[in-house]
């Protein structure tokens, strides 16, 4: 019994592990609650669309269509705190918070090799971004690490696939493609990061009569 205990807790740990965290913060100013959210698309470097998937032209195609679908996904995950909208180009904020930053990485890793030995991390995919939020109209001063704008935060994002089983979960891809599942896992971690209690801990719901 306590043999098949162990072999269900390492198939939950090898299933779950994909995520992402916070990897360094530049400005932390405590802000909360924004009135509204702006959301203008990430930046991307060249050549960060990496890994096996669909060979150079696909990942090319992906690459130039990053920055727009990465921002519809981080507005599902915002607008949990505030509304929110996504910036066209011609379009700026003028209140609220606004949210840019960059897509430095999007490596979807080796699907055969997860398959194969996903178990041992190999094939693993992996993300990276860093994050800037602006309280947009502002002249609250930050200057915790000497900055004089009124960004309230900064930080870097990063994670992956790391080790998991080929099937797979709703965080993670599996044998599938691992770019879409670590972009939602980033947003996530963002809205997490720039909520009080992202993840409700201590949360009790009050009975009715």
């Amino acid at each position: 019994m306590k043999i098949h205990l162990l072999a269900s807790a390492a198939a939950i740990c090898l299933s779950a592990c994909a995520g992402t965290k916070v990897t360094n913060t530049v400005i932390a100013a405590g802000a909360t609650s924004p009135k509204a959210i702006f959301i203008r698309p990430f930046s991307i470097a060249d050549g960060a669309f990496s890994g096996s998937h669909g060979g150079k032209a696909n990942k090319t195609i992906r690459q130039s269509q990053a920055p727009a679908a990465f921002a519809n996904i981080l507005k599902e995950e915002l607008e949990k705190l505030a509304p929110t909208t996504v910036l066209a180009d011609d379009e700026d904020a003028n209140s609220g918070w606004l949210v840019d930053g960059a897509i430095e990485l999007v490596d979807a890793g080796c699907a055969p090799a997860r398959a194969i030995a996903g178990g041992l991390g190999i094939g693993r995919s992996g993300i990276l971004l860093h994050v800037k939020v602006t309280e947009v109209g502002s002249t609250r001063r930050s200057d915790e690490k000497g900055g004089t704008g009124p960004v309230v935060y900064e930080f870097d994002v990063a994670g992956g696939s790391r080790v998991m089983g080929i099937n797979g979960t709703i965080n993670s891809a599996g044998f599938g493609y691992a770019a879409p599942f670590d972009m939602r896992n980033a947003a996530e971690r963002i809205r997490q990061t720039l909520e009080v209690d992202g993840h409700r801990y201590g949360y009790r719901e009050t009975a009715r009569n």
